[in-house]
């Protein structure tokens, strides 16, 4: 099961932001989420901060400081397509950029084409010289990612053949099994997990209004019995076990199987991956929506190191016209993730 244990942890977390919310209302966090999760276009804007104490080894000395901001739009429709726009501002070991994103993606079969193209900051150009001097934006599509892939992988290796469509429905599946499992845990054994805090004013994109909010608040043990909660339906851990196997595919005669009692004690043996503080989230709901959501986590680390992260993030303009425009790589002065490749290689001088 050394495959399903690598994906435990990945789990936890994911389970504890979903499976932990919820209340008795109609229009509570459980059906604000669903709600949210079918917009069909929105605006967002949205701050992380990571925080290290603790003595970091000299090679990652400068990540004890990590700040991101982004804001942009959104429009597509759920494993069909999208469109996304972003400006990305960061600041890591000492240094800030500046940087836009554009991003679009369709399903074809089972194939996903994507296009994205991502500006090349101006620090990165100051640093590089020449390389860069005509261009504004790296390229990246569907081909370029093939390729990458393959030189990963080597030529004398066979592409992954990912099913790409079998993997975001799967993923859709356990998304709609996570929010089916949370009106079940809410009223079981996840009581008292959540906290309806009632109105507040909320500002959410500079506007601040009366707000629906609610929070809550895990723990280490809370997390645990959550993730053996939801694994011990044999239907909902299959789909795990399924969704690995897709994105991960392996001659039929290597595939794990699931082991739901092993699991368990799997779980029951993991190191904790929350700190003392554990996790809070923040929710804020407006005509149905989640337009703001906050997460402030401390995560325990190996050699007492502890990571504290604070992230903010507001929602707005849901399905309202965005008017995303992605241009062609012709259109702008971008280089091919492909040529850059080579460049580096030393195939292009």
């Amino acid at each position: 099961m050394k495959k399903i244990k690598g994906y435990i942890g990945a789990l936890l977390i994911g389970a504890t932001l979903f499976s932990a919310t919820g209340c008795g209302k109609k229009d509570g966090l459980v059906e604000a989420i669903q709600k949210t999760n079918t917009a069909k276009s929105f605006g967002y804007k949205g701050k992380i901060d990571v925080k290290v104490d603790g003595q970091l080894p000299p090679e990652a000395a400068g990540f004890n400081n990590l700040s991101l901001e982004m804001n942009g739009k959104y429009a597509g429709e759920q494993n069909k397509n999208a469109k996304v726009q972003a400006n990305v501002k960061f600041t890591i070991m000492g240094l800030s950029a500046d940087l836009d994103l554009m991003e679009e993606m369709s399903l074809e079969g089972e194939k996903a084409n994507i296009k994205m193209l991502l500006e090349i900051p101006e620090l990165l150009k100051a640093q590089t010289g020449p390389m860069f001097q005509n261009y504004d934006y790296l390229y990246v599509d569907t081909k370029d990612v093939e390729k990458l892939e393959k030189d990963i992988q080597g030529e004398e290796q066979k592409p992954s053949n990912v099913d790409t469509k079998a993997m975001m429905d799967k993923g859709t599946n356990i998304q709609k099994s996570l929010l089916s499992f949370m009106k079940e845990y809410k009223d079981e054994d996840g009581k008292g997990m959540v906290e309806d805090t009632g109105k507040q004013a909320i500002t959410v994109n500079g506007a601040e209004e009366n707000l629906q909010t609610y929070k809550v608040s895990v723990d280490n043990d809370k997390i645990k019995k959550i993730l053996k909660a939801y694994l011990k339906d044999e239907k909902r851990a299959k789909e795990i076990q399924d969704y690995i196997n897709t994105i991960e595919p392996q001659d039929p005669s290597k595939k794990e199987e699931l082991n739901i009692e092993e699991l368990a004690k799997e779980i029951d043996t993991m190191p904790n991956v929350l700190g003392k503080d554990g996790l809070v989230l923040d929710f804020a709901v407006k005509d149905g929506y989640v337009v703001q959501y906050k997460i402030k986590g401390n995560f325990a680390g190996e050699q007492g190191i502890s990571v504290n992260i604070n992230l903010a993030f507001d929602l707005f303009d849901i399905n309202k016209e965005m008017g995303i425009k992605i241009p062609n790589k012709t259109d702008v002065k971008a280089i091919d993730l492909t040529e850059l490749m080579n460049m580096f290689n030393g195939q292009v001088q």
